[in-house]
């Protein structure tokens, strides 16, 4: 989304954020944990913010 900001994607990236915005926290939350449980990538990650809660 960063790269998005900067070039042609700047509109998508004002969508996103401007939906961003409208959420409530547990929105918010609840489409974090989505999308970390999504990454596989971010196994390591996810364990240790869980285990930090």
């Amino acid at each position: 989304m960063l790269r998005a900001l900067g070039g042609d994607g700047a509109g998508l990236a004002g969508q996103i954020l401007s939906a961003v915005d409208d959420m409530t926290e547990p929105q918010r939350a609840g489409a974090i944990g989505e999308v970390l449980a999504e990454t596989a990538d971010l196994s390591g990650f996810k364990t240790h913010i869980v285990g930090s809660l």
